[in-house]
């Protein structure tokens, strides 16, 4: 099929790694989707400038390091998201508020009261135990969820950008929480990075690859 390829979430098992060898034209984003992509981008700097007070921002040590304490949070997230792509369990963590864990006055994640929501919202889920294994990284995982590009480290988009959300309301902010979820938050990201990420090698790399399917 002429000027046709398929763009995709990487997302958390691998399951893409067979079918990029073959012959669908595939052309994942970097890291685990679009949104993490973008919060590797400049796109993401300027948000947290736009919506957060520079002098919160600066007293935490700047936009990068805000970026480094935003992602040790959704860390836990991450192995927890692979654990289950790995071990079928059918996880619901879209019923899950990753916010509402979040202290917002520490910034720091109540795991095990995740942990505990997530079985709440499954009928027949692994023990906490062992949830929390995976999560804190005491338990291995059969496979290392990454992006071959390089992107690290590794996250869900809206994972971060829930976190982000949280800090903007004090610890380097004072947003409302009605305009800090990470759905809205997602929104502008896309909006901000627009240009940003039409001028990315990734979208170079689109290009060629729609061109070479002429």
């Amino acid at each position: 099929m002429p000027n046709f390829a398929c763009i995709v979430d990487r997302d958390f098992s691998n399951d893409l790694e067979e079918y990029e060898s073959g012959p669908l034209p595939l052309h994942p984003y970097e890291n685990a989707d679009l949104e993490a992509m973008l919060t590797r981008m400049n796109a993401f700097r300027a948000l947290l400038l736009e919506l957060g007070s520079e002098d919160k921002i600066v007293y935490m040590g700047g936009a990068e390091a805000v970026t480094c304490i935003l992602q040790d949070i959704v860390a836990p997230i991450t192995r927890l998201r692979a654990a289950n792509a790995a071990m079928g369990w059918g996880l619901a963590f879209d019923k899950v508020d990753l916010a509402d864990k979040i202290d917002i006055r520490t910034l720091s994640l109540n795991l095990d009261g995740y942990c505990s929501a997530l079985i709440s919202k499954n009928p027949d889920p692994p023990p906490k135990q062992v949830l929390l294994s995976f999560a804190t990284g005491r338990a291995k995982l059969p496979y290392e969820p990454k992006c071959p590009r390089g992107s690290n480290p590794y996250y869900r988009g809206r994972d971060l950008l829930a976190a982000a959300g949280v800090a903007l309301r004090k610890k380097i902010g004072s947003c409302d929480k009605s305009t800090t979820g990470s759905e809205h938050l997602a929104r502008i990201l896309r909006a901000i990075g627009c240009q940003q990420f039409a001028n990315s090698t990734w979208s170079e790399e689109l290009q060629e690859l729609l061109s070479s399917n002429t």
